[in-house]
């Protein structure tokens, strides 16, 4: 929902999945961790960019239930990225089981997601804990040349894989860190991450 600052409601945006609470079904945006507009790159003012007041897209970073037997044998509390229109339109989404064999898990740590999810989960299977999303924004990185690192592609933070990535709009993962810290020189530099939350790209024009 937003709200002006007298209280008065401006946008709602509740009709992504239906559920039933207190014996009553009802619609629900499912919507936990994070959300942006797409004029916020990472949610901060940069010197280049003036952010308008109405009218522009929302992310969402979103739940949906379903089995995904490429995951686990369960029902999974899948995380699922929505991009939707000033009118509630959906224009674009990403759900994250669909790409697992696209995160560099190896054997084991496919064996240890799918081995987690036992008869004992109380409720459906929360197997990657996306803890936030934003929209790149404008990036030096892209004005060099590397097309991963588009604005408008979104960068992910998985809390219970020990993963960062970023996420193309034709829904490849084209850029990661994690979830094995030491695979890599550059990677050992930096040393393990567990449990990250907020990864972003630091706006262009900040230091």
């Amino acid at each position: 929902i937003e709200l002006d600052f007298a209280g008065k409601e401006l946008w709602r945006f509740e009709k992504n999945e239906q559920i039933t609470q207190g014996g009553a079904s009802m619609w629900s945006a499912r919507v936990h961790h994070d959300w942006q507009r797409a004029d916020f790159p990472a949610g901060y003012y940069s010197p280049e960019f003036t952010p308008s007041a109405q009218g522009s897209n929302t992310l969402l970073l979103t739940h949906t239930n379903h089995v995904n037997t490429a995951v686990a044998d369960v029902t999974l509390e899948d995380d699922r990225l929505l991009e939707i229109a000033a009118d509630g339109t959906i224009l674009w989404e990403w759900l994250a089981s669909d790409h697992i064999g696209e995160f560099q898990f190896d054997a084991e740590e496919r064996a240890g997601i799918k081995s987690a999810a036992g008869p004992e989960t109380p409720r459906a299977y929360d197997w990657m804990h996306i803890n936030s999303a934003d929209y790149l924004g404008p990036n030096r990185w892209y004005d060099a040349g590397d097309q991963r690192f588009a604005p408008e592609n979104v960068i992910i933070s998985s809390r219970q894989s020990s993963v960062i990535a970023i996420i193309a709009r034709d829904g490849s993962v084209v850029w990661q860190l994690g979830p094995d810290f030491s695979r890599t020189p550059e990677q050992r530099a930096i040393g393990q991450i567990i449990g990250q939350h907020h990864a972003h790209i630091i706006p262009k024009g900040m230091p």
